[in-house]
């Protein structure tokens, strides 16, 4: 007996300090409702929880006693059962539109880089193969002047011309590297760069056609050129291939302001080069007419075949420049 009254005695003081400490958030009765202030429910809302007996018992009361407050304010009409309803939602903001005007004009910005760093690059090689021509021009016209000087048997000339020849080669050889490297450079940008190569590469080949035509044509026997009369043949066989170079010249550098007027130009190369296939056939029967000597025959004949060789290559660098021409 003892031991509960001293139980209910601690059991008391420890909920009139608790009461104090919550500052009366607690009912008197310890029932349902004081339980619904601290766990934060709403005491009009009635509970389908009945208040627990022991907590009623502990502070002095039985089961069935009746809280100390005043009974919730009556729910207003036409709310059945006193229920408050659900809380109001938030309003849902709409989502603002994607930016499709910024991130087009982003692509569209990067398109345009893309686009003209293409040109540049094209300028730039383009600035390459017109070296690479002019310099090709340069050393034709030098294997035009070879005839002539064979014939006045003037031996200082022709090791200059040849020697001037093979240096030009050398530089062609060094620019066409020099394409190839910023070809490479920039990747993908430039979508027509198998054009670009092919006509540096081709290019290259003729100038070592003029190397090799310049060489034999300068050992062949100055009497046997005055006897057969194909000195002249074979001048005009070089002036013919020197004025297509030319026109491939003119194509080269009409390409960056006037396309139109490039591929006009690139046409024009092959009506050149059917001029100088009929001048080879015309020299090829007249050399096995004329030259007996089966050494002499041999390089003369190399030679011709050389120079419609040459002319040929030239018509593919005019088709090259003529794609090129309709990309830009």
């Amino acid at each position: 007996g003892r031991r509960q009254a001293r139980g209910a005695g601690a059991s008391a003081a420890l909920r009139a300090a608790g009461e104090q400490r919550c500052g009366g958030l607690l009912a008197p009765d310890g029932g349902a409702d004081g339980g619904a202030l601290l766990s934060g429910r709403d005491p009009g809302r009635p509970s389908s929880l009945p208040a627990h007996p022991a907590r009623g018992r502990r502070a002095g009361r039985g089961p069935g006693s009746q809280p100390a407050f005043s009974p919730p304010p009556p729910s207003p009409p036409g709310d059945a059962g006193g229920d408050p309803g659900p809380r109001p939602r938030r309003p849902i903001l709409p989502r603002p539109p994607p930016v499709h005007g910024l991130i087009s004009a982003r692509r569209a910005h990067g398109a345009l880089y893309s686009g003209e760093l293409e040109v540049q690059a094209k300028r730039k090689a383009i600035a390459v193969l017109q070296d690479e021509i002019h310099r090709i021009l340069n050393a034709s016209r030098e294997m035009a002047t070879l005839p002539d000087l064979m014939i006045k048997r003037d031996k200082a000339g022709i090791k200059a011309c040849l020697e001037q020849i093979s240096s030009i080669e050398d530089d062609v050889e060094n620019l066409r590297r020099k394409i190839t490297r910023e070809v490479a450079d920039v990747g993908g940008l430039i979508i027509n760069r198998e054009n670009l190569l092919n006509a540096a590469y081709t290019m290259d080949e003729i100038a070592g056609y003029i190397t090799g035509i310049s060489f034999k044509l300068s050992n062949v026997k100055p009497a046997t050129l005055r006897s057969s009369k194909l000195d002249k043949d074979l001048t005009v066989l070089a002036e013919l291939v020197v004025d297509e170079v030319y026109k491939l010249n003119e194509v080269i550098r009409s390409l960056s302001s006037n396309s139109a007027s490039a591929i006009d130009l690139a046409q024009e190369t092959q009506a050149i080069e059917r001029e100088i296939d009929t001048k080879y056939r015309l020299a090829t029967m007249k050399l096995l007419a004329e030259v007996s000597n089966t050494r002499e025959l041999m390089l003369i004949k190399d030679v011709i075949e050389g120079i419609e060789e040459m002319a040929d290559k030239c018509q593919r660098v005019s088709d090259s420049f003529i794609l090129l021409a309709l990309s830009l």
